[in-house]
């Protein structure tokens, strides 16, 4: 059996060349995470989402009614409205110019707001009030990083639009799919730390065979 010193180890060429190899990709990965974070608007921004879905899929010949405080919906839709911070700053009451709320536009009379549901869940909604085809939402805080979801209940095929008053606030339609730079650098991190234990092993694995 051969044993390998202290020495002997540290004198590896093949050592060496994988330290070097590591060394070189750890480097990489830390230029790309400083770059990616260089990148990252210090602006802030909101992104907006508005979908419909039709709560009687098929035609079912008058066998199911869907009722409203007592009046018949022809056909009743699920509207999901949504608005998240992706920027690392928070938007504050002081963002909305005039106190004027951000107006979803749904393009029929909402007959209620069923639920709000806000990402994550300890965070607080900002006030939201209905008026007639509008989802009005703020003033009022939406933390960095943070989303909230309305929905609403309307009867037709909606039609969609919004309009605000933000200042210094981009406002944008949500990517149907997102790879956002903050799942980016979460997977930069994820391949840094999987090298680290990499080379760890290597070390390892060096000691005990050589």
């Amino acid at each position: 059996m051969m044993t390998l010193t202290a020495g002997d180890f540290y004198q590896s060429g093949t050592f060496w060349a994988a330290t070097g190899a590591i060394v070189a990709l750890l480097a990489g990965l830390g230029a790309m995470w400083a770059t990616l974070r260089a990148s990252t608007p210090r602006r802030r921004r909101l992104l907006y989402a508005m979908s419909g879905t039709s709560l009687l899929q098929e035609q079912v010949n008058g066998r199911i009614e869907v009722r409203h405080t007592g009046n018949v919906l022809t056909d009743p839709r699920l509207i999901q409205i949504r608005l998240t911070n992706v920027s690392r700053l928070d938007v504050s009451s002081a963002s909305f110019d005039r106190n004027e709320p951000i107006k979803m536009k749904v393009g029929r009379q909402i007959l209620e707001l069923l639920s709000v549901e806000t990402r994550p869940h300890r965070a607080a909604a900002p006030p939201v009030t209905i008026q007639g085809d509008e989802v009005h939402v703020g003033p009022g805080r939406l933390g960095r990083r943070e989303s909230v979801t309305f929905f609403v209940l309307v009867d037709g095929d909606p039609t969609f639009s919004h309009w605000h008053a933000l200042i210094d606030v981009g406002f944008e339609e949500e990517p149907e799919i997102s790879y956002s730079t903050r799942e980016l650098k979460h997977t930069v991190l994820r391949v840094f730390l999987s090298v680290a234990v990499i080379f760890v092993m290597l070390l390892s694995i060096f000691g005990r065979n050589k």
